[in-house]
């Protein structure tokens, strides 16, 4: 009898709250409700403490935009307030070499061109880090390549899962200087450029009936070919490394990175996939551009291209947009149109290890899924699990003594945590994680129906998608090779 596959499944995310399924924001504002209706009585004016409750009662009971009122009032609140920077355009003429002007989300990185020999780090060829000031990070790119997963029997497709695994879990260690590590799948029409050239380099008679044939086949399917990339970029926080003698904060950063991304890349290339090496500043570039306006590289057949091929086309000044406008519902840079969803609920069940297979192959408009890994030191995720099992425990006894049910959820909860606490006492390292979903369109009609589609087919999957509306700008920056993600960093990594 053959072996039956494995299945893996993801931990269903933590709602239970800190009381009752609140929030810590939710019942602070009922608190203060409370407070202020309570003194209110004890000073003659009920009114008004009891008009000031219903109001912290409304904003915690009603929603808007899927959430409770207490959670998503700030959202709009700060859209609202940043109407000035929500519109903008590049100054000209842009000089070649220099960085690149960027809008309000883009705003204080810079691409530096790392030198290995200059920073102490061998067995890499020269490389771009991308500084972001704001949020005290450094972070570069590697490009990979390998099989297509759909495509490996099973018992392969887990044997790479878990050596991908184990490449990653090198960046799990205590005061480790690696905060997070995002992995983009991105895809877009593939074009006619590889086939042009496979025509071009094997064929000595263009205008055989066999040629023709294959030509009239192509020109078939062109039209539904996509073209996938895959990178993978490492952020290292400032200060987070061994300060190196001799060097200020950020050679000292910009050397761990280094240090970092070659170890990554021997771990990588064990695990069978095959590395193409880190991007340089003209390939980031490249990378920038294609993915911000795929419509301004359609002259040149780039989306199709490598990146090997496309290094030098795209200068570093030309990496970002020209304009970029940012709506409620949708970010607009140059000619292209971007809409960013996160991944509000993973599945629940057991999955094989090719279970997003088809959401990847999905090819109904550009497309970048990125998954942000957030690695957590072994003593953070030991404190937290005592945490969450003390904080389950105490509001399961607390519904029981009132005579309130006790739910499925906080069950469920309760037994991922000690699944939790098991995997970490056998030695498994823990990784936060966060999904999302850019879809990229010309037009706003077209966008609708790809963003309605990917939700179909996120779906089918197990996923439940929300739209980042009032933050499209900050996700689609979240799903570039870049190190910035959704909220800025804070002094431990991202959150």
């Amino acid at each position: 009898m053959s072996e039956t596959a494995r299945t893996y499944r993801l931990a269903a995310a933590d709602r239970t709250g800190v009381l009752f399924g609140l929030s810590y924001r939710s019942l602070a504002v009922l608190a203060a409700g409370l407070v202020v209706a309570v003194v209110s009585f004890s000073r003659g004016v009920p009114a008004v403490g009891a008009g000031f409750a219903l109001v912290c009662i409304g904003l915690v009971g009603l929603r808007m935009d899927g959430a409770p009122l207490v959670e998503a009032l700030p959202i709009r609140l700060s859209w609202w307030m940043a109407r000035p920077s929500r519109s903008w355009k590049a100054g000209l003429p842009l000089l070649d070499g220099a960085q690149p002007p960027w809008p309000a989300a883009l705003a204080g990185l810079a691409i530096i061109e790392v030198s290995p020999e200059l920073h102490g780090v061998v067995g890499l060829e020269a490389f771009a880090a991308v500084f972001d000031r704001p949020g005290g990070t450094v972070s570069a790119t590697l490009a990979l390549s390998g099989p297509h997963f759909g495509l490996l029997e099973p018992a392969e497709a887990e044997a790479v899962l878990a050596r991908w695994g184990e490449a990653l879990a090198g960046f799990v260690r205590e005061r480790g200087a690696v905060v997070a590590v995002k992995v983009s799948e991105w895809a877009a029409p593939g074009g006619l450029a590889e086939h042009r050239d496979f025509i071009s380099a094997r064929c000595h008679d263009p205008g055989s009936d066999l040629v023709t044939d294959y030509w009239s086949m192509v020109e078939a399917g062109g039209p539904m070919a996509s073209a996938h990339e895959t990178l993978v970029t490492v952020v290292v926080g400032l200060g987070r490394g061994p300060r190196r003698s001799g060097r200020d904060l950020l050679g000292s950063a910009l050397g761990t990175l280094g240090t970092e991304m070659r170890l990554f890349a021997d771990r990588v290339s064990a695990a069978g996939l095959n590395v193409r090496g880190a991007l340089t500043p003209s390939e980031l570039a490249r990378a920038l551009r294609s993915r911000l306006d795929p419509s301004g590289l359609a002259s040149m057949d780039l989306r199709q291209a490598s990146l090997g091929r496309s290094a030098g086309l795209v200068s570093l000044a030309n990496a970002g947009p020209l304009a970029a406008e940012a709506a409620w519902d949708h970010w607009r840079t140059d000619g292209s149109l971007h809409r960013s969803f996160y991944v509000a609920e993973w599945p629940r069940q057991g999955l094989p290890a090719d279970w997003m297979s088809g959401l990847i192959s999905w090819a109904g408009a550009v497309r970048a899924i990125t998954l942000v890994l957030e690695p957590v030191a072994p003593r953070a995720s030991r404190e937290a699990v005592r945490s969450a099992s003390t904080r389950i425990d105490s509001d399961t006894e607390h519904r029981s003594r009132q005579g309130f049910r006790v739910g499925a959820e906080l069950k469920r909860a309760a037994a991922d945590v000690v699944t939790r606490e098991e995997e970490l006492i056998a030695g498994f390292p823990e990784f936060t994680y966060a999904g999302i979903i850019t879809i990229t369109a010309p037009t706003l009609g077209e966008l609708d129906r790809a963003s309605a589609d990917v939700d179909q087919v996120a779906a089918a999957h197990g996923l439940e998608l929300r739209a980042l509306h009032g933050r499209h700008d900050q996700a689609a920056v979240a799903s570039l090779p870049l190190g910035r993600g959704l909220v800025p960093a804070r002094s431990r990594g991202l959150k």
